[in-house]
């Protein structure tokens, strides 16, 4: 039996790069639930169906494998970290106005301490498991890796084709942030950004470079074999990592040479030469962004996301403002014009404490860097020549990505907290020795009603929202004019609108998103009425989003009120001062 449930992990930790790499927390836009077998085993899976597979895959495991707490004390601390973060989301529910946020982070989070606590309960228990397992993370990170080239060498070019043919059969032409997505050559792989597949690259690449190594050993000579399987994964990760574009990854990369040169003991002229490398590849870098690339715009918006993130959290210090509550409290108070305002502060620590409080904040610290430093006290203790150690190599690995989710958005995505949970029990993983301690009765309790509720949950309520989503999807996809002609768009009449949004609703009563996708809709109609019914609920159920204010002023101005409209229009501009789209606003009503 467990043996068959490790074969079971073990598929789904290939999956999780695979299928389940996209942003969660995004409840205005919906996954793709395509109606076709073949479709589903070549696109990326809906989010929400990660925290179902997660919890499933830790019940089964809970059945089989019993927590050997006191063999693996270091271990089960951070898969025990992990389950904590997932319980302090409920902090984040407090002082939440909209829930779809609150229901999304709730299961996502459990989702990853799901994984972890399956991670520490197999390899508690099957120490001598811990080489496959490394093995297969790092097979795996290969595959998406190769599927970033496939994607740069064949896949954009017929991507391309595909759509300039769509615009010539429909006559529709594509939205301007979808054709500049479309004509870009950055690299994603599986992932749903270029940046969130430089911080999975940045995870796994220590790791490939530590068996290349290793392989070339059997090579006669062993040198020429080093240099040929280092080069092979020098081309395989080194090069993705750089087709991704991503400028956070490169700096990250600089960084973690400094952070490995200050924390392991190296020679002072080795220290010296690397340092001093390390500041003018930062400054030739700097030089290119700024004149050759493009530029330090968004880089100096990620510095405001954290300021901000501290005056919100100076605000609200002991339960925080609330999952989804950034991207409200952001409008306020950023620096830069623009319609720009991201759900996350790209900082996982930042995300945690602006919107859980110092509760929160304190418990994502725990998770992210305690790991780092039980594993940095152990690898200094075990030898001299720390270097030709796993156990360095993976140090590095879980620095980086660590290191890299402060400054992107990890933290939304499963594949990469997940393989960095795992990453972090299993470093810290040692061989089983007999127990020498009384047992942990009641730590094992505790740990297994967690861990348990954290699977009963990720699956229950990870299956109702798993129906909403594919329900509002739906909507979207009814009401939705892309991929269609001008004469099928109008096939769509508002009573099936209507009745979408009702079965929507009954699934996901919280919401303002369908009444919102259902308002544009009959805006776009004509049908003024309806649509101001709809944006009415959609501000009752999010009181403090800029845009439901503006669709009711938007409504006011095409039915001739102006007061009412003037009323709406400063609303929405309190709520979002920078944004330019409301400092006036005209609209030429469509019928």
């Amino acid at each position: 039996m467990q043996n068959g449930v490790a074969l079971l992990v073990a598929f789904f930790t290939v999956l999780l790069p695979l299928k389940f790499a996209s942003l969660t927390g995004l409840p205005e836009t919906s996954a793709l639930f395509p109606s076709d077998a073949f479709s589903w085993v070549i696109i990326t899976w809906p989010v929400t169906l990660f925290p179902i597979c997660s919890g499933m895959v830790l019940l089964l495991t809970l059945l089989v494998f019993p927590p050997q707490i006191n063999r693996q004390p270091t271990a089960f601390v951070a898969a025990g970290l992990w389950l904590l973060l997932g319980l302090v989301g409920y902090v984040g529910a407090i002082n939440a106005s909209v829930r779809d946020f609150v229901e999304m982070q709730l299961i996502h989070g459990f989702g990853i301490g799901a994984y972890a606590a399956t991670v520490f309960l197999i390899l508690s228990n099957r120490p001598e498991w811990r080489s496959k397992f490394l093995i297969l993370l790092t097979a795996t990170a290969l595959l998406v890796a190769l599927l970033g080239w496939e994607q740069r060498l064949f896949s954009f070019e017929d991507t391309r084709r595909f759509v300039m043919e769509q615009q010539r059969v429909t006559g529709v032409t594509l939205g301007r942030d979808f054709m500049a997505r479309v004509m870009d050559n950055r690299i994603y792989s599986t992932f749903t950004s270029c940046n969130n597949l430089a911080g999975f690259l940045l995870l796994m690449m220590p790791l490939v470079f530590y068996y290349a190594w290793q392989l070339g050993k059997r090579i006669e000579p062993p040198t020429a074999g080093r240099v040929v399987f280092l080069a092979m994964a020098l081309l395989a990760m080194a090069v993705p990592l750089y087709m991704t574009g991503s400028r956070a990854a490169f700096a990250v990369l600089f960084v973690l040479f400094g952070v490995l040169l200050l924390a392991f003991p190296v020679e002072r002229r080795i220290r010296i030469f690397v340092a001093s490398a390390i500041v003018l590849a930062l400054l030739a870098g700097a030089l290119v962004i700024q004149f050759a690339g493009r530029g330090f715009w968004s880089m100096f918006a990620r510095l405001d996301y954290q300021r901000a993130s501290l005056l919100i959290f100076a605000k609200n210090p002991l339960f925080g403002t609330g999952w989804g509550d950034f991207f409200h409290d952001y409008m306020l108070i950023k620096i830069f014009p623009g319609k720009e305002a991201p759900h996350d502060p790209h900082c996982m620590f930042m995300a945690y404490l602006a919107q859980c409080g110092i509760i929160g904040g304190i418990s994502c610290f725990l998770a992210l860097f305690w790991p780092l430093w039980a594993a940095w006290r152990r690898i200094l203790r075990s030898t001299d020549k720390f270097y030709t150690k796993i156990e360095f190599w993976i140090f590095a690995g879980v620095a980086g990505c660590v290191i890299h989710s402060q400054v992107d958005t990890n933290m939304q995505v499963p594949a990469i907290m997940c393989y960095l949970a795992a990453l972090q029990v299993t470093l810290l993983i040692s061989k089983a020795e007999p127990e020498k301690q009384k047992n942990r009765l009641a730590l094992r309790i505790i740990f297994v009603i967690v861990a348990g509720w954290s699977g009963i949950f990720g699956v229950l309520d990870g299956y109702k929202l798993f129906r909403a989503e594919k329900s509002f999807a739906g909507l979207q996809d009814l009401t939705s004019p892309q991929g269609k002609t001008a004469e099928e768009y109008y096939q769509t009449t508002p009573q099936q609108v209507k009745d979408s949004l009702e079965q929507t609703v009954t699934l996901k009563p919280y919401s303002p998103f369908p009444w919102q996708t259902a308002g544009d809709f009959m805006f776009s109609r004509g049908i003024y009425d309806v649509a101001e019914r709809y944006y009415l609920k959609m501000l009752e159920l999010a009181p403090l989003r800029a845009s439901a204010w503006h669709r009711m002023h938007r409504i006011c101005r095409v039915t001739g009120r102006e007061d009412a409209a003037a009323e709406y229009l400063q609303k929405a501009q309190q709520l979002f001062p920078n944004n330019p789209d409301y400092e006036e606003s005209w609209v030429i009503p469509v019928k």
